[in-house]
Order: structure tokens, then C-alpha cells, then sequence
């Protein structure tokens, strides 16, 4: 919310928002209430829309990655680290939800 409520600020405006959240491994995901990650996200998107009416008649969208943890590792650690050209701090683990925000950026065309 702290980026919505800067934007805002600005008086500037957003055409879309990615959010990567961590579920847990399983096939029963389906069933189970999404993380608070995901519907904090879920209700800031609404009220920036809400809140927001030069987005009309287009609203800002909202993406949402649901990822598990080995997901996530298997499929962003290599570009991660490639990008970074690290291995093995904190700086490497944190990055990894941030590419895969920007990959779901690259795959909805914003750049």
C-alpha cells in the first residue's frame, strides 16, 4: 500500500500491479482460504481502484503469481542469480520474488 498511497500522492496513476505470493505445496490448495499476502494485495488493488477515478473507464489490473516454494526456487534461481552474479546471501533469496514479478510483468507486455 505504501507504493498505491505514493502514487496517489503524485497524482500519478498505475495501469497494472503484480503480486507474487508463496502457497503452500499440496493439492488441496484449492480449498484452503489464499494467503493474507494475497488478500491484503487483493484489497489494496480494489481500493487503489476505488480510490482512483482518473483510471476510468480502464482500472489498474491486478496479477497475482501463486507460487510454492520449490516453484519458485526451481524456476528463478538460476535467472536470479545469473542477473545478480551472486550466490548464497540474502540478497539472492529476497530477488527471487522479485523475478518472478518482473516475469509476469514481461509476460502481461509492461516494461
Amino acid at each position: 500500500t505504501a507504493i498505491l498511497e505514493a502514487v496517489k500522492s503524485i497524482n500519478a496513476t498505475l495501469d497494472a500491479a503484480v503480486t507474487v505470493v508463496i502457497v503452500e505445496d499440496g493439492d488441496d490448495n484449492a480449498n484452503r482460504r489464499p494467503p493474507e499476502d494475497e488478500l491484503y494485495a487483493t484489497e489494496a488493488a480494489r481500493l487503489y481502484n476505488e480510490d482512483h477515478p482518473c483510471n476510468e473507464p480502464t482500472p489498474m489490473t491486478h496479477s497475482i503469481v501463486r507460487l510454492t516454494p520449490a516453484q519458485l526456487i526451481k524456476k528463478y534461481s538460476k535467472p536470479t542469480i545469473q542477473t545478480l552474479a551472486l550466490w548464497g546471501s540474502m540478497d539472492t533469496r529476497n530477488s527471487l520474488i522479485i523475478s518472478a514479478a518482473f516475469h509476469e510483468c514481461q509476460t502481461l507486455g509492461i516494461t
